[in-house]
Formats: structure tokens, C-alpha cells, sequence
């Protein structure tokens, strides 16, 4: 089984008409709708996507950053981010929409993961 996107959507940008104030530095949420590839429904999965610029503002402020879900980018080019998110989630695979939905969680944070770990 495959995963399958069904939309991108941010909180904080508007995606068709991105563009940060300062292209070296900036971060805003990406969320990607993904589903079973054939199939219904759809969990959301996100990510951090961020210069490194901001990146290293913040290690400067607060000192230590956790990254899982983070795509560090030099591009303000909303079409390459997604692109790059494009291929990374279309690769996942598993035997079902629950072995794929947990490989989906090793590269961003996927709605069902608290779910995952109390199965």
C-alpha cells in the first residue's frame, strides 16, 4: 500500500501567494493531507519548513531545537517545498494504511501517531 496526497494547507501562509518578508529567515507550518492511495479518508501530516537562518535564531535564543518533522529549506519557492514534501511522502510504503501511516510518522507528525503508540 502507498500513501496518496490529497491537499497541502498552512495556518500560518497563504501557500498560493507565499512570500516571506525576509527569504533567509522565516518557518510556518505545512500540513499534508495523505490517504490510503485507491482509498478514503485522510489523516493530516505536518511539518515545520524553515530556513536555516530561523533555525539558528532559534538555537541562539533558546539553545537546543528538537527536529523531527522539521524541512529545512534555502528556497522560498513554495512549488520546490512541495515538491520535495511530494517525494518524501509518496515513497512511504507498508503492508497497510496502519504500516504506512508509521513510516509517515518517522518524517513528519501524522495526526494518528498517539494512536499508533497505544496499539
Amino acid at each position: 500500500m502507498r500513501a496518496s496526497i490529497r491537499g497541502y494547507s498552512s495556518p500560518d501562509v497563504d501557500l498560493d501567494n507565499f512570500a516571506p518578508e525576509d527569504p533567509e529567515r522565516f518557518a510556518f507550518l505545512l500540513q499534508v493531507l495523505v490517504g490510503p492511495e485507491g482509498g478514503i479518508g485522510a489523516e493530516s501530516l505536518s511539518f515545520t519548513v524553515c530556513t536555516p537562518g530561523h533555525l539558528s535564531s532559534l538555537v541562539d535564543e533558546i539553545g537546543t531545537v528538537p527536529g523531527h518533522g522539521l524541512v529545512i529549506t534555502k528556497s522560498c519557492d513554495i512549488d520546490e517545498i512541495i515538491a520535495i514534501v511530494d517525494r518524501m511522502v509518496l515513497r512511504q510504503t507498508g503492508e497497510d494504511w496502519r504500516a504506512v501511516a508509521k513510516n509517515l510518522g518517522r518524517i513528519g507528525i501524522i495526526e494518528s501517531e498517539d494512536l499508533l503508540m497505544t496499539r
